[in-house]
């Protein structure tokens, strides 16, 4: 399996997290290197944010679709995976490949190429 310069790699609590070039997320342990799920994603994914046991991606393709995904962090379960707020005017607007999460309301952050995108996914 392909992960590549582009591709983003993060860790927290114990795993590291990669989301690669042949569209699937995968979560080891850092310890043993187990693989402890590997999720079908999608491709060209944003960094990864890590946020209350989650984590975030923007710019992921899907399908010739362009997605917001947030995982558990612990199992792979995509949780939510929002489509890009594509424009009638001008259908190149996606996800930037940027995302943030405030750590206080746990709002999600992110941009579609013009706009500042917030998104409050609540519980």
């Amino acid at each position: 399996n392909r992960f590549v310069f582009s591709t983003h790699l993060m860790t927290a609590n114990g795993m590291v997290y990669g989301n690669n070039e042949n569209q699937f997320m995968v979560g080891l342990d850092v310890h043993t290197g187990e693989e402890r799920f590997k999720t079908t994603t999608g491709g060209s994914a944003s960094k990864i944010a890590y946020h209350d046991d989650k984590c975030y991606m923007a710019s992921v393709t899907v399908a010739g679709t362009n997605r917001l995904m947030i995982l558990d962090a612990q199992t792979g379960r995509i949780l939510e995976n929002e489509r890009a707020p594509f424009r009638d005017e001008d259908a190149q607007w996606v996800f930037e490949r940027a995302i943030g999460v405030d750590p206080e309301t746990g709002r999600v952050y992110t941009g579609d190429h013009r706009y500042l995108l917030v998104y409050d996914f609540g519980e």
